[in-house]
Parts: structure tokens; C-alpha cells; sequence
């Protein structure tokens, strides 16, 4: 195999290629460029002053699109408002009817629990604390007589230990 394994094109190859495109050389791509590049920054500065000469008009600006912004946010608000409000109402309604479910079906679970529960806590030795009882009850065992209570026999002395002397 021969050193320069690429096959190089003849000369006069290469120079029928180039009549091809006449205006296409190295120079003219390099001339082009500088072109594209002059142009572009012509533009690009007007537009910087185009946008400086309107910077005194930024803050006025920006103050109506913030009012038009809040107006229509509370346009928006008012009118979800309405239209939430016969939902409001009526959730409302149904809610209430099911809180007064769930507190009597909590107050028969309550109950139930302390009725199963009770003889069970006293086996154990932990009798629940009475509960506050209603006025209405309160006022009806204060018109009963009272029951007399047997009389408890108060707890024996326990002997003191015997006290020991030294062996010697």
C-alpha cells in the first residue's frame, strides 16, 4: 500500500470545480462574512436605541399592565364567587346533616363502649371516674333519701419488727 492512501484530484480537476461557481473563492466567503457582520451590528444598534428611547415609558407602562392584570383577576374572582356560591349553600346543607349523624352515631359508640367497657376497667381495678352527671340528675338524687353506708372497719396496726441485738 502506498503512503498516501487519500487519491488526490488532478489540477485541472480542481480548477473546473472553480469555474463552477465563479464567485464562490476564499475571498469573496471572507468579504461576505465581514459583510453579514457589519450589517448585523448596524442593526443590533438600532435596536438598542430604539429600546433606550423608550425606557421612559417602561414605568407607566408597566403600571397598566398591572392595574389591567388586577382588574381582571378581580373580575375573574367576582364571577367564580357567583358561580360557587349556590354550590356553597347547598354543600353546606348536606354537611350539616351529616355532622349531626356523625356526633349521634359517635355518642351511641361512646356509650356503648363505656357499657361494654365498664365491667372489664372495674376487674382490672380501673373503675372509670364518674362523669359529671345533667342538672336534671343532679336535682333528683339530692330529693332522695340517702341510703346508709356500712360502716368501715378501719385497717389493723401492723406490729413493728422486733429488734435485734449483737451476738459476741
Amino acid at each position: 500500500m502506498s503512503r498516501n492512501s487519500k487519491r488526490r484530484t488532478p489540477a485541472h480537476a480542481r480548477a473546473a470545480t472553480r469555474d463552477d461557481h465563479p464567485g464562490l473563492t476564499p475571498r469573496n466567503v471572507v468579504l461576505a462574512g465581514l459583510g453579514a457582520v457589519a450589517i448585523g451590528r448596524r442593526r443590533a444598534s438600532e435596536v438598542i436605541d430604539a429600546l433606550a428611547a423608550d425606557v421612559g415609558d417602561w414605568p407607566t407602562r408597566g403600571r397598566d399592565a398591572v392595574a389591567d392584570a388586577g382588574n381582571q383577576l378581580m373580575f375573574l374572582a367576582n364571577q367564580a364567587g357567583a358561580q360557587l356560591a349556590p354550590l356553597r349553600r347547598r354543600a353546606e346543607t348536606k354537611f350539616a346533616a351529616v355532622t349531626r349523624q356523625a356526633e349521634a352515631l359517635a355518642r351511641d359508640a361512646e356509650r356503648e363502649f363505656e357499657t361494654v367497657a365498664a365491667p372489664v376497667l372495674v376487674k382490672l381495678g380501673l373503675a372509670p371516674t364518674p362523669s359529671v352527671r345533667p342538672v336534671s340528675a343532679r336535682k333528683s338524687a339530692a330529693r332522695k333519701p340517702a341510703k346508709r353506708a356500712a360502716p368501715v372497719p378501719a385497717p389493723k396496726a401492723r406490729k413493728a419488727p422486733a429488734k435485734r441485738t449483737r451476738a459476741t
